[in-house]
């Protein structure tokens, strides 16, 4: 793993990942750990709507209730009170400069990110598209200015609008996107990977409909 910006380290034999509140078990394993000792799960630390689409029940996490306003790692669970979590509403996260680690919960039925959603959250370093098989909407300039985002990110070919701005700005050292060849999809890469200095790799394949400046300032492509 990267350790570039000390989040590893290995106690007893076992591999952790410290971000600054105590040793956790990394990627895949066991988060509860990371519980404030105030709840019991992780949607008791957000606020969120819930509405009604056709028959059933969603919900949109807004943010942080203020009483966990400076987290610094966090779940986004697959549901909170057995209703599927499907959207990150726009500026739900923006400019929360305590979050370090985000990480979405295996099976997770999210489709939106929204626009600004974790605009200029500069020391988080970890968020992964793995665990998100359905998104459909990455907003603009959803993870722009997350200056410390170091991660090698391969962004689900499910993605019907991307906007522009949307990595500007990170420590990401590799993109990979395969997109749809709909040209009814909105795909906007303008600025997308503006001044991502550390990015050495990229691919991108399907129908983009928007490519000004995609590139630019990315010095070690």
């Amino acid at each position: 793993a990267d350790d570039t910006y000390g989040l590893y380290e290995t106690v007893e034999g076992k591999f952790y990942e410290n971000a600054g509140t105590g040793y956790f078990y990394g990627i895949g394993t066991i988060y509860d750990e990371w519980l404030p000792s105030s709840v019991t799960e992780w949607g008791q630390i957000y606020n969120y709507t819930q509405q009604v689409v056709g028959s059933t029940y969603e919900i949109t996490i807004t943010g942080f209730k203020n009483e966990y306003a400076s987290l610094q790692q966090f779940v986004i669970p697959e549901v909170i009170n057995n209703i599927p979590v499907v959207e990150i509403k726009a500026s739900a996260f923006n400019n929360k400069t305590s979050i370090i680690y985000v990480v979405i919960q295996d099976n997770s039925h999210l489709r939106t990110i929204g626009d600004y959603a974790f605009n200029g959250c500069k020391n988080m370093a970890h968020f992964s598209f793995g665990k998100i098989p359905n998104l459909t909407y990455l907003g603009n300039s959803a993870f722009s200015g997350c200056t410390l985002l170091n991660e090698d990110l391969k962004v689900p070919g499910t993605l019907s609008f991307c906007g522009q701005n949307v990595f500007n700005g990170t420590a990401i050292t590799g993109i990979e996107l395969n997109l749809s060849d709909d040209v009814d999809n909105n795909i906007n890469l303008t600025n997308a990977f503006n001044a991502c200095k550390k990015l050495v790799h990229a691919k991108i394949t399907g129908h983009v409909d928007h490519m000004n400046y995609t590139f630019y300032n990315c010095t070690a492509l």
